[in-house]
């Protein structure tokens, strides 16, 4: 777990830095191979305002009342990692199947995030519960916590 939380805050330091040197710009502006990789994977998504960095193109958008972000590597294309906000009935059945296992299964669930890299993709369930003082727990797309 402590290993989740040094790789979660350096990914929120680097996240940080990244959007203090973001550039907005206007959709005409973005490659075309990466606006139609975003257009193919999120053909609902509304409000999209793009920015670069010197290593991305990066999209805020809104797929229904959820938040969404993405990244795109700049080098080739492809995605780097998105985050999208979702509702726990939108979770794989795995996930909640897990969850209900597991020894927070009584913590009432306030957000759930779907975090994916191009290594892993983790669901991440934000609690209301003081409990060990876990404000989240984290689940693979297999309904297996993450410690």
């Amino acid at each position: 777990m402590k290993k989740l939380i040094i790789l979660l805050t350096a990914i929120f330091v680097q996240f940080t830095i990244a959007k203090a040197q973001e550039t907005k710009i206007e959709e005409a502006k973005v490659p075309k191979d990466i606006l139609q990789t975003f257009k193919e994977k999120y053909p609902t998504a509304t409000s999209a305002k793009w920015t670069k960095t010197k290593k991305t193109y990066n999209v805020y958008f809104k797929i229904g009342k959820y938040k969404c972000f993405t990244a795109y590597n700049t080098a080739d294309g492809k995605c780097d990692g998105a985050s999208i906000a979702m509702s726990f009935d939108n979770l794989p059945d795995a996930v909640k199947e897990g969850f209900k296992k597991c020894e927070f299964k009584d913590c009432p669930v306030r957000d759930v995030m779907e975090s994916s890299t191009n290594m892993e993709t983790l669901y991440y369930l934000y609690l209301k519960c003081d409990k060990e003082n876990k404000p989240y727990v984290a689940f693979t797309p297999a309904g297996e916590m993450k410690k």
